[in-house]
Formats: C-alpha cells, structure tokens, sequence
C-alpha cells in the first residue's frame, strides 16, 4: 500500500525509490504510517530497479558468515571410503547430466543402462546436499531461509555457498560426487517393474549442455 510517512527530506527523496517500514493504521485511515529507512537510488536506473525487487520479494543478497561456513571441507575433498562403503556404488553406471551450456552448479544428472535380462534401468541422481550441511545447523537454517537460488540476468544469490553448489555438490564430469538417486526398471512395454531408492557414489562421464544433447539426438 501507498504509506504516510513524514520527512524532512522530502526533497531528495523525489524520483528515488527508498525503503520505509510501517509503524501503524489507523483504523479509519486509507494509508498505514511509516518511517524512512534508506534510500536505493534514482528511478529507472538499472541497479536500483534490481535493488528494489530484491527488496521487495525479500531476496537475502547477504554473503554467507564464517560461521556457517564452519566445517565445509575444501575445495580438495574426496569421497572417502567408508561412506562408500555405506552406499550404493554405481560409478560404473553411465551418468550424465544435461544444462545450460556454462553451468557450474550441476545438481541432478540420469543414467540409462541396458540389464541382461533385457530390460532397461533409468536412473535420476540429485546431489546430496544432506551430507555435507547438517540438520539445523546455521547452514541449514541459512539456505531454508532464501530457499532458492535467485538467477538474475547479470548475477546470482546462490541458496548454498559456492564451495557446496559450484563444487563440492555439483555433479560434474569425471569426478566421484555423492548423490541421493532413483532407479527404475522398465521391461519391453515400458512398464516399472522395479524400484530402488537409496544414497549412492556416482561418476558422471559427461557434463551435456542443451544444444549438443539435442544433436545428439538428432543424429
């Protein structure tokens, strides 16, 4: 709503968008009363448009604290061999994903695999996040707050820090990732015959972006 604020600045605050909080409505008044905030720059300008619909939706552009950083292995990490031993290890599967060309943050690739009885295994592979960001921990509570990765046209508010969705959770090419996957069995006539849920060790053989997967395609 249109809110009533009062101001002595009321001047330079013509033609710029700025933020202001609500304090009160009256029950009888049309407009709730409020007080200035801060300003986000002049109307129309590329940066302070952006600003305000961040603003607006509440979009958390804050970088992540040490804090919930706290704990993140390195950029070095491996899987190491007894959590292998704890999943199932399908890094002899072909898996691949498919993204737009670029993609750093790969977070779900599929397999597709002939069996001997004849029948075909299709298989989604989500990364496992879980793995790495602990239950109610800061992290934790940090990515339920923004929920999403917000994509604007020139930058990004990742939900996770990069270290986890660029790296460590990406699931990219020829490297073992950690994944949470389904596993279906289709017989000759498409029909699911079997399925299997569960946390697996996957190695991506190809990282496909759109274009090339649809020529692939069309060969």
């Amino acid at each position: 709503p249109n809110i009533r604020i009062v101001t002595r600045q009321a001047a330079a605050l013509i033609n710029s968008r700025f933020i202001v909080r609500i304090d009160s409505w009256d029950a009888n008044s049309q407009y709730p009363n409020g007080h200035y905030v801060s300003q986000i720059g002049e109307i129309g300008k590329l940066d302070t448009e952006t600003a305000a619909l961040l603003v607006e939706n509440e979009i958390i552009t804050e970088p992540f604290t040490p804090a919930m950083l706290a704990g993140l292995p390195g950029p070095h990490w491996t899987v190491p061999p007894e959590e292998v031993s704890k999943r199932r290890d399908i890094r002899t599967t072909r898996v691949m994903s498919i993204d737009p060309l670029g993609s750093m943050d790969i977070d779900d690739a599929l397999s597709v695999r002939p069996l001997p009885n004849g029948n075909v295994q299709i298989g989604v592979h989500i990364a496992d996040v879980t793995y790495f960001v602990g239950r109610d921990t800061l992290l934790d509570a940090e990515a339920r707050a923004r929920s999403t990765t917000v994509y604007l046209s020139e930058r990004k508010f990742d939900m996770l820090p990069a270290i986890l969705s660029e790296d460590l959770c990406s699931l990219r090419e020829q490297v073992d990732r950690l994944a949470v996957s389904v596993l279906w069995e289709f017989d000759s006539k498409l029909n699911v015959v079997r399925t299997w849920f569960g946390r697996t060790v996957i190695h991506s053989a190809h990282a496909l972006y759109y274009e090339l997967a649809q020529r692939i395609l069309d060969k």
